[in-house]
């Protein structure tokens, strides 16, 4: 009850029960868009092509978009870039706001261009009509968007690109790529600007129902747009509480590894001032070193340079990030390194999946440890990784929503931490609740039998209200403490025939019958009790008029007092949930309900009623005073058990078995 109350106040939607796996979660790796950083993106800048002595480079950096104030000679260059920004999108209205990706809408509102409300497909450019003929959707594995496009004023066709640097490059003519791409990338994307290359060629109408391949061919590069993707406030906190807590973060984005790489300094994924060695692989793997305020080293893939890095990395001294394609490679090749890498970019939605399933393989007794891996995004392309996942935890009302077994409204990753405590917290009141449970059963046969052993009897309202006025109403309160607000490293057991479950059982159920061997023999050794037991067939005798029931009465003082405190230790709380005796609701039944039953069993006022059919024997100061006494050290060795006794035999079975 108190879990799901937790799970709505905190604004978690669960489709399936996933509480266990995100109790002994280990690692969370996040998605970077729309996760880490902003959803919204800023378009701040464009970065144009120069002419060179030896070819083109890239030329000045264009942060505030005045279009009508440029040279001449970019004039004409500056209006293609203008139509590739105002027609390569998906946008459409929806009333009258323009609807479409973030990306698309920042780079429409640079372009000065409006879009017609009746025809989506129609763009206006200072007083041009430009039609959109044909898209080449956006996805994944293209990483790139293409449009057809024609001036209703022309008879040829625009092509339009747009996407990443690198499939762009490859799809244009080689000589009107600058000089400096390889270097102006690297730069920029190492400082976490994320870019998106454009490029664009005339064709011919006839070439319009060509084969997209066809169609994004013999481009001209363009230049590049540089976009902003701004740190959520929420991230940075929240990875340094799942730190806390004994949680690996990592992160896997289909973006420019140096700008993941970037971006992870900058929310302390990776510790900023530390070195990264980055895997990439084109026609072959090399490495590159990455230092903080230092030109990029990069070195030829050898199995030497593959030692040095797995020795600074297993010593702390640096991180491993790799792209989707080092990934293939090194997944096969180095299992260590998919175990020491924090940063995984490039990689397309199948890859994402499959990074998550050689995670849990790489990690050494991951499995095994009863350790968990979860996943956090909200896009489409995150749904493969939501999936595989041990459990998935999807941000806003998208796609990934419908992956996920935990959702949340909230656009950050600020639900991640009452999550991970609300799962502790379930797990160990579900355990507590079964132990407790098992213990009540097997103790009361053996409160059961020392009855019968003595040839005593009991009123059958003793056994209802154990049944279903203190234990029933106790347990539930007790698996209803509120959750912890601190952040512990410390997981719940993983199965209910643990080490820790098992030890705590059987010193409790030996402390159960200690304790019951104790009152017996306290029992047998007072002067008025005859030891005659019902075992050999005889009648049971006593002594004067009201010692009826003296002895079984006490058999069960010391049973409440055993089985209560004995609840109380297991349900301690602390560390994954608030601990009893700070609870109003818990404390308050406590004392009520032993009241209750001492009200009865010591004949207080107002107990004729109850006397008359259960036969409640008169106490004496002498027997009351002893009786008391055998409780209370019963209690409190109870207490010794539980808190010094049982540690040290967890201690040393882990130490003898493990």
């Amino acid at each position: 009850e108190h879990t799901i109350r937790t799970l709505k106040k905190k604004q978690i939607m669960s489709f399936s029960n996933k509480l266990m796996e995100v109790s002994r979660t280990k690692i969370i790796c996040f998605d970077k868009t729309g996760t880490l950083t902003e959803n919204k993106i800023k378009l701040t800048g464009y970065l144009d092509i120069a002419k060179g002595e030896n070819g083109p480079k890239f030329g000045d950096l264009h942060a505030d978009f005045k279009f009508g104030k440029v040279e001449n000679s970019k004039q004409e260059n500056f209006q293609k870039v203008r139509q590739i920004m105002s027609t390569c999108h998906s946008l459409f209205y929806s009333g009258d706001e323009i609807k479409g990706d973030p990306m698309d809408v920042e780079m429409f509102s640079h372009s000065e261009a409006q879009l017609c409300k009746e025809d989506n497909d129609l763009v206006m450019l200072e007083g041009e009509r430009i039609r959109v003929l044909r898209r080449i959707e956006f996805t994944a594995f293209r990483k790139r968007f293409g449009i057809v496009v024609q001036n209703e004023n022309d008879d040829s066709i625009d092509i339009n690109l747009k996407g990443s640097c690198g499939v762009v490059a490859e799809l244009c003519r080689p000589e009107s790529l600058p000089l400096d791409f390889e270097e102006v990338i690297e730069n920029l994307s190492n400082e976490g600007i994320r870019l998106i290359a454009i490029a664009s060629r005339k064709g011919k109408l006839s070439e319009l129902h060509s084969e997209a391949a066809a169609l994004e061919s013999n481009l001209e590069f363009q230049g590049l747009l540089i976009f902003e993707n701004e740190i959520k406030e929420e991230t940075r906190p929240v990875l340094n509480q799942l730190r806390v807590q004994g949680v690996e973060s990592r992160m896997i984005s289909g973006d420019h590894t140096l700008t993941s790489v970037s971006i992870s300094r900058k929310c302390e994924l990776i510790d900023p001032s530390s070195s990264v060695w980055l895997a990439d692989f084109r026609n072959k793997l090399t490495w590159e070193f990455l230092q903080p305020n230092k030109p990029i080293q990069k070195f030829e893939d050898t199995p030497v340079l593959r030692k040095r890095v797995k020795f600074e990395t297993e010593e702390k001294r640096a991180s491993i990030a790799m792209t989707g394609q080092a990934f293939e490679i090194l997944s096969v090749e180095s299992v260590w390194a998919i175990r020491s890498c924090r940063v995984f970019g490039r990689a397309n939605p199948d890859q994402k999946a499959r990074i998550i399933k050689a995670i849990k393989s790489a990690v050494e007794n991951f499995e095994s440890n009863g350790y968990y891996i979860g996943f956090v995004g909200d896009g489409a392309n995150d749904c493969a990784a939501l999936r595989e996942a041990d459990f998935g935890l999807s941000l806003g009302q998208y796609e990934a929503s419908m992956a996920a077994p935990f959702n949340t409204p909230t656009d950050n990753i600020s639900a991640v931490l009452p999550l991970i405590r609300v799962g502790k917290g379930y797990v160990s009141s579900v355990l507590q609740a079964f132990i407790s449970n098992v213990y009540f059963g097997y103790f009361l046969f053996f409160v059961i039998f020392s009855v019968f052993y003595l040839g005593l009897d009991l009123p059958t309202f003793i056994n209802l209200y154990l049944d279903f006025l203190y234990s029933l109403p106790f347990f539930t309160m007790l698996s209803n403490l509120p959750i912890a607000r601190i952040d512990t490293p410390a997981l719940p057991p993983s199965k209910i025939l643990s080490v820790e479950i098992l030890t705590c059982f059987i010193t409790n159920i030996l402390v159960g019958i200690l304790s019951m061997v104790v009152t017996i023999f306290s029992i047998t050794a007072r002067q008025n009790f005859l030891p005659r037991s019902m075992i050999w067939g005889k009648a049971r005798h006593f002594k004067g008029d009201h010692h009826y029931t003296h002895e079984a009465y006490l058999i069960m003082i010391v049973a409440i007092v055993n089985m209560t405190v004995t609840s109380l230790c297991i349900f301690k709380g602390h560390p994954f949930k608030k601990e009893w005796y700070r609870s109003k609701r818990v404390v308050a039944f406590l004392l009520a309900s032993l009241f209750a039953i001492f009200y009865v069993i010591f004949n207080l006022p107002g107990t004729f009623f109850l006397r008359k059919y259960s036969r409640v024997p008169y106490w004496n100061f002498e027997e009351l005073s002893g009786f008391l006494s055998i409780a209370v050290f019963v209690g409190l060795f109870t207490v010794f058990a539980n808190k010094v006794v049982c540690p040290k035999i967890v201690w040393l079975v882990k130490k003898v078995l493990l």
